[in-house]
This record gives structure tokens, C-alpha cells and sequence, in this order.
């Protein structure tokens, strides 16, 4: 979702129906030295070109594997309807949890005034508005659908969960309350200037054609942060499922510009015991096609994994790299996808004079067609470290 303009200092994270715990020992395999300690607490408009791009070749074996298109369209209806059925299931499930992490918070009467203000984004489960809440700006997101309402606590619930962790302020959006009401609940986040990709499509016009849009310095900064932020997630058991420059918010100016990751409706946990694991899922296809890893774009395929995110990460820094998305010259949308489940977003990248090696070679080591031969999110952070 969208954010702009200043933010206040984010509010001590405050909890209405949920309560703070104590936080438990960190199961993160990730030693401090991985993340840049120097790093401080801190969607999207369609881009297209027309330029000439080849087509992509169709590929045999991915998609005249099934019988016809009117087949693949109804294994597809057939999987939005198991869609519809998990989120139903995980609505109430995720509901309990929520309430089972501390009863008696879960009856206090919410107290605090709460002001909207002027939308800052809108998406196709939610809208974002300014608000006003305990005398600090935040961010309150809510549902657009009563489908989305399953969605919006799921993501308070991932939310409540990760804040639990050490450092998950200083990569994640901060979490400041849960508030429900008679009409629909209120998600309220962490306010932040803009998202990375708003921040792309400002600066993009002015820049050199021969180097990364914010220069190869400004990439690397960039770049550590984001993947920090993928680093650290990945480092705490949670698989995120939809990164893209539209999900990483910005936070201060300048050289002390930082990223955190937002949107965690379609993040999972790796422990196969959490209300949050992967079979507990809303189901379905998720994520933007623009950052899916191939292996997602087959009609068998499975769930979100690090090795995706790490794909996803990947295109990513190379729109940061470009200043477009990577399929931005396809014809139509069709070809766009194709392009994707090619599994070579450089191949087809525009502007492909500003991916300088030592930011390709990034690139590249992230976007490996293969899951197996993929950088991790801490390789990611030790190449950009030696750079």
C-alpha cells in the first residue's frame, strides 16, 4: 500500500484486545554481524514502455501441459474457491489466536481517540488513511471487502507474532494496534514517507543512463537495507511471500534513508505447528507476477519459500538498479506473465546500460531460475558488504 509525506516518531507499540509479551529466546540462525547494525527503524503506480522487446519462447513442458485453456481456466476457478474456503477457515482461526494470547486484554474497552484522515493508498483487499491515534500519526489500514476482513486480522495476527522477536522494529512496519469496532476492524502501522518503488519513479526521470538510478553507492545502501530486512525475516522462522518495491517502505531522507518491509497478508511461518504455517495459508495464488519466482507461475505449483522471496528480493534490486519494472516493454499482459515464467527478468529488463557488473552480478546470483542455486538473503548481505 501507499505511503507519503512525513512521519511522526512512531509510538511505543500499544496493543488494543492484544497484549505485549515477554520476548521469547530468538530462533534466528542469523548472527548479528549479518544484519547492518547501522541501519535505523525505518502501493504502487503501473509503469509502462512501448520500446521493442523479443518475445519470449513458449516453453513446451510449462504451459501445454494441460489439456486445453478452457481446462486451465477451471483448475484455476477450482483453486480460487479453495481460496475462499481457507480464508473462511483461517478467519476464525486466526481470530482465537488473537484473543488466546491474553484474555483478559482482549476485554478492555479500547479508549484512545481515533481521527481518520486522507487515504494514502488503496489496494484490492484494502485502503490505507492517515489517522491520528494517541496523539501520534499512524497509518490505518482496513478492509475493502468483507472477504478482506479474514485478511486484515490474519496480517494483525502475523503482525502481533513477529513484534515478539528482537529487532523486528528496526526491519518490519511497526505495529501499533489492533482496533475493532461495529463496521470493520482498523489495522494501525507504523506511518512511513513513501515506498520504495514512489521513490524509484521520483528519481528515475533525472538520472545517468550508465549507472544504477541512485548511483552505485546509493544502490548498495538501498540494497543492504532491503535485504536486511528479507534477511532478518527469513532469520525468525517467516517466509514473507509477496516482496516487491511497493512493499518496502521508506523511512528518513537521504543518506539516512532506510527500508522496512509491510504487507504481511500472504506471510507464512516456517514451523509447521504455528496457526501461521504454510498449510494454514489462505490458499491460492499469491504475490505479483512482475517479482514471482518461476517456480510459482506453474499450475502445480506449491507455496511461498525463502528461495522465492530471495527471487523476488532479487528483481527488486534490479528495479531499483533500471528505475522500471523488468517486463515493462511486453505487449500485453499475457506476454508479461510469459516473460516471468521465463525465469530471466534481466533478460528483458529495460534501460540495461545502469546494471553495472557488481550490481548484476547481485542480481543474478538472487533471480537463478533454479530455487537450489539461489543466493540466500545472508549471501545477498555478504556480497553487498564486500562491494
Amino acid at each position: 500500500m501507499e505511503q507519503a509525506e512525513d512521519a511522526d516518531v512512531c509510538p511505543p507499540l500499544q496493543r488494543l484486545h492484544i497484549a505485549t509479551h515477554p520476548t521469547p529466546t530468538t530462533p534466528a540462525s542469523m548472527s548479528s554481524s549479518k544484519i547492518n547494525n547501522n541501519y535505523q527503524c525505518g502501493s504502487p503506480s503501473a509503469y509502462s514502455d512501448t520500446s521493442s522487446q523479443p518475445s519470449p519462447e513458449l516453453s513446451s513442458t510449462s504451459w501445454v501441459s494441460h489439456p486445453s485453456p478452457a481446462r486451465a481456466q477451471q483448475q484455476l476457478q477450482q483453486k480460487r474457491e479453495e481460496a475462499q474456503h481457507h480464508r473462511r477457515v483461517v478467519s476464525l482461526e486466526i481470530h482465537k489466536y488473537l484473543a488466546s494470547l491474553d484474555a483478559e486484554a482482549a476485554s478492555t474497552p479500547c479508549v484512545e481517540k481515533l481521527e481518520l484522515g486522507a487515504v494514502l493508498g488503496e489496494g484490492a483487499q484494502a485502503t490505507v488513511r492517515e489517522a491520528q491515534y494517541a496523539g501520534h500519526t499512524v497509518a490505518a489500514k482496513s478492509p475493502r471487502s468483507k472477504m478482506a476482513i479474514a485478511a486484515l486480522y490474519r496480517e494483525a495476527g502475523v503482525l502481533q507474532h513477529l513484534h515478539r522477536h528482537p529487532l523486528a522494529q528496526k526491519y518490519l512496519t511497526g505495529f501499533v494496534a489492533l482496533k475493532e469496532d461495529d463496521k470493520a476492524p482498523l489495522l494501525l502501522l507504523e506511518r512511513a514517507q513513501s515506498d520504495l518503488w514512489r521513490l524509484i519513479e521520483e528519481a528515475r526521470t533525472e538520472a545517468a543512463r550508465d549507472a544504477p538510478v541512485f548511483g552505485e553507492v546509493g544502490w548498495r545502501a538501498l540494497a543492504l537495507s532491503a535485504a536486511s530486512s528479507v534477511a532478518y525475516l527469513h532469520s525468525i522462522g517467516f517466509v514473507h511471500g509477496d516482496i516487491k518495491p511497493e512493499n518496502f517502505l521508506v523511512f528518513g531522507s537521504g543518506d539516512e534513508r532506510t527500508l522496512k518491509l509491510t504487507d504481511f497478508e500472504a506471510a507464512t511461518s516456517t514451523d509447521p505447528t504455528s496457526p501461521f504455517a504454510a498449510d494454514k495459508q489462505t490458499g491460492g495464488i499469491a504475490g505479483t507476477h512482475y517479482t514471482t519466482a518461476p517456480e510459482l507461475l506453474r499450475m502445480d505449483a506449491g507455496g511461498s519459500t525463502t528461495a522465492s522471496d530471495c527471487f523476488a528480493l532479487g528483481v527488486t534490486l534490479l528495479c531499483l538498479a533500471t528505475g522500471e519494472q523488468p517486463y515493462a516493454g511486453a505487449r500485453n499482459g499475457i506476454e508479461s506473465v510469459m516473460m516471468a515464467q521465463s525465469g530471466n527478468p534481466v533478460r528483458y529488463a529495460q534501460n540495461q546500460g545502469r546494471l553495472v557488473p557488481r550490481v548484476l552480478e547481485i542480481v543474478q546470483g538472487l533471480c537463478c531460475k533454479k530455487p537450489e542455486e539461489r543466493w540466500s538473503a545472508e549471501e545477498c548481505l555478504r556480497r553487498l558488504e564486500a562491494m
